[in-house]
C-alpha cells in the first residue's frame, strides 16, 4: 500500500518507497520497481540491460518475487 518502505535485497540500507499501486519512488523519483532496482543495482557498479524488479526488493523481509501482489496494492510480482 501507499508508504510501505520496500527494502533492497542486495543492500539492507537501499529502500524505496510504494508511491501508488503500480509506482514506487526511489531517489525522489517516482518509477516502476525494476527501474528503481536497476537504478541501486547501477549504484553497487553492476551493468546489466534489464532487471526483474521483484527478484530485487522485499517486504517485510520477504523477496516480492515470492508474493502473488505487494499487499494492499495492484502491483505484481512480475516487477511492473
Amino acid at each position: 500500500k501507499p508508504d510501505d518502505v520496500l527494502t533492497f535485497t542486495k543492500d539492507a540500507g537501499i529502500t524505496c518507497r510504494v508511491a501508488d499501486t503500480r509506482k514506487v519512488e526511489f531517489k525522489g523519483q517516482i518509477m516502476s520497481l525494476s527501474a528503481a532496482a536497476k537504478s541501486a543495482l547501477e549504484d553497487l557498479d553492476y551493468q546489466w540491460a534489464a532487471v526483474r524488479g521483484a527478484e530485487y526488493w522485499s517486504f517485510n523481509g520477504v523477496k516480492l518475487s515470492a508474493m502473488e501482489t505487494i499487499p494492499g496494492s495492484d502491483i505484481d510480482s512480475s516487477g511492473m
